[in-house]
């Protein structure tokens, strides 16, 4: 816990510093130390050298310390100057460091894949290769768990439940604050109290408009929705781009472009967005006459997105990972006879779309009260006529950007239910698994521009009857909108409490409650990063109850002996051997509960003849027999 204390002290500090040094707002600076300090942190990372990034943690506020003192403006200043959104966010943060201890990971894809991964990179200084990675390791680039990495850097233990989602809530309120950047301190004291009361309340609450994950899961659409909604509001709020604004931009589309497999959709939507909003500016820079320099930071600045994302292609071919989308290419999810069957709605397309439609048009984001995805277009659509109107000499390039941004966002619509259809498994395709969360970025980011826009706008509520109808509007939203279940979930008592789990989160609570004995009598031996496991169990790795035993050993290298991968007893003798004879670190052997009969179908015994136990560990020694080591609980049902 200090050491996370201490690193987001150590980012805040530099967000303090870059406000007073810039004269910008701390709502701006603050997302943008969190963006560059994860993409660092990514490079570091990259070159296996993760340990050396406490210096820049260090220097970097020591260089603004003393340039500040260079330009004469001492060595403090006033932090009223940082406006009511300093203080909102000091008291929206108070929840997130001190009642995350209670909160579970109840998604399947956060111990298959981001919490498992997070755990992973906290632990080692380099990115694993295919044989080490926990998880399907280039479809899930690490972008946003990055900031949990920075912020557990130097930490003894890797993060559990709660380490975790204080790193996701931090971007949440980070980057919901460029909402406020316009709001400044009005002439009451009493005014002033309520306006970063009410600030703070809702850098909690956003994000309860448009999703149910933010304190449930480490899912990373939401965070990816407000990198893209930050990078176009920066845009919009700045016709006369600076240094800072393009920095802040590219850091922003930089990190989306390495936060999934969709993020080079919306990186590049986002730099053809900005580009239509800052056409003018960017038509003069390369006139004749203009600054070489700006140029070249320019180019460098629309550079920087596709470099990153070409450094994680690299990364993982060097890696030796590879794309599970590319199966579903060779296998011939695109040959014309799908692509006719979907465009004429034919065979099993017709009910699988009218379906999706009425997801489209009807179920709310959030999965509770709330607009659809149709419900958010048609709000974007009032505010950018109302944005027209208030600013009519930008007009012409707010209807493009939004044109564009509609259009992409329609089209990844329709590409979403032909995934569905040809790409995810029959069952998903019935249930429109994950729909919320796939759906939700573009139209959220989208949202969330108009939002910011518009927020500049608030001195002109200088009537009785403006206020009125603002707060009638705001109540409304807040009444009918958000998604209260989801909002409340981070206060202690009512987490997991007062709502239904759907039958996936239920059956993943029980197998996480099942094997809660085993996860406390695992013993540090096993959770070294020098330490292979070989775990003999009936499940497959992506089984949840072995991806359970990847989650609780990490950052040690989890194996999984399975006839359900590996086929007969043969097969499965073959590998054992291949995998005790290479240097793959294999020390231990976990006979799991259901692993008995697979140790007698390949014949291990320990070094006194005696077949395998279930719920027992065995060392490995060099000459390949198996000693007992210790005897663990069974599963709470076992």
């Amino acid at each position: 816990m200090l050491s996370i204390v201490g690193n987001l002290f150590m980012l805040v500090l530099t967000a303090v510093l870059l406000a007073s040094l810039l004269k910008r707002s701390f709502a701006h600076t603050l997302p943008l130390v969190l963006t560059m300090g994860s993409l660092l942190i990514y490079l570091f990372t990259a070159v296996g050298e993760k340990e050396f990034m406490t210096l820049p943690m260090v220097l970097v506020p020591l260089a603004l310390l003393w340039w500040l003192r260079k330009t004469k403006q001492g060595w403090s200043f006033s932090l009223r100057g940082l406006g009511p959104v300093f203080w909102a966010f000091l008291l929206a943060l108070i929840p997130a460091l001190l009642c995350t201890g209670h909160l579970q990971l109840t998604i399947f894809d956060d111990v298959a894949h981001w919490g498992l991964f997070t755990r992973q990179m906290c632990g080692i200084d380099q990115f694993p290769n295919a044989a080490q990675s926990a998880s399907t390791f280039s479809d899930y680039p690490p972008g946003i768990q990055m900031l949990t990495v920075l912020l557990y850097q130097g930490a003894r233990d890797v993060p559990d439940a709660p380490g975790l989602f204080t790193g996701q809530l931090v971007w949440y309120i980070g980057l919901t604050l460029p909402l406020f950047e316009a709001i400044q301190w009005t002439k009451s004291r009493w005014k002033n109290i309520l306006l970063v009361l009410g600030q703070a309340a809702f850098l909690l609450i956003f994000p309860a408009y448009f999703t149910k994950y933010h304190q449930m899961s480490l899912v990373v659409e939401p965070v990816m929705a407000l990198l893209l909604g930050w990078a176009l509001l920066t845009a919009w709020r700045s016709p006369n781009p600076t240094l800072i604004d393009l920095v802040s931009v590219s850091g922003a589309l930089s990190l989306l472009i390495i936060s999934k497999s969709t993020g080079p959709l919306y990186a590049f939507t986002g730099m053809a967005a900005v580009a239509v909003l800052w056409w003018r500016p960017l038509r003069a820079l390369f006139a004749k006459g203009a600054s070489r320099w700006a140029r070249l930071l320019a180019l460098g600045a629309a550079a920087a997105p596709p470099a990153f994302w070409l450094s994680w292609q690299l990364l993982c071919r060097l890696k030796g990972t590879s794309s599970y989308f590319s199966q579903d290419v060779a296998g011939g999810a695109y040959s014309p006879a799908n692509l006719l069957e979907f465009f004429t709605g034919s065979g099993e397309a017709g009910p699988v779309i009218r379906h999706y439609l009425e997801y489209f048009c009807l179920s709310p984001l959030n999965r509770g009260l709330g607009l659809s995805a149709l419900g958010f277009l048609l709000v974007f659509a009032v505010m950018v006529w109302l944005l027209g109107r208030l600013c009519p000499e930008r007009r012409a390039v707010l209807r493009r950007a939004a044109l564009l941004l509609t259009a992409v966002f329609l089209i990844y619509a329709v590409m979403l239910c032909y995934s569905y259809l040809y790409l995810f498994d029959p069952d998903e395709a019935q249930q429109l698994a994950a729909y919320h969360r796939y759906i939700m970025p573009l139209p959220t980011a989208m949202i969330y521009w108009g939002l910011g826009a518009l927020s500049v706008f608030c001195p002109m509520l200088n009537t009785a009857k403006r206020r009125l109808a603002t707060g009638a509007l705001a109540a409304a939203s807040l009444v009918f909108c958000v998604n209260w279940v989801a909002a409340t979930e981070l206060v202690p008592g009512l987490f997991l409490q007062h709502r239904q789990l759907d039958a996936e989160e239920a059956q993943w609570a029980k197998e996480e409650n099942e094997l809660e004995p085993v996860r406390q009598a695992f013993f540090d031996l096993l959770r070294q990063n020098e330490t292979g496991i070989l775990i003999l169990t009936q499940q497959p790795q992506w089984g949840h109850y072995s991806r359970l035993y990847k989650y609780y050993l990490l950052p040690g290298r989890t194996l999984a002996l399975n006839p359900v991968e590996y086929g007969d007893s043969e097969t499965m003798r073959s590998r054992y051997e291949q995998w005790a004879g290479e240097e793959t670190g294999l020390r231990m052997v976990y006979c799991a509960a259901d692993g008995e009969e697979v140790a007698q179908s390949i014949g291990l015994t320990d070094e006194a003849g005696n077949p395998l136990r279930a719920n027992t560990v065995y060392c490995l020694k060099v000459d390949g027999t198996l000693s007992w080591f210790q005897d663990l609980p069974a599963p709470a049902t076992a």
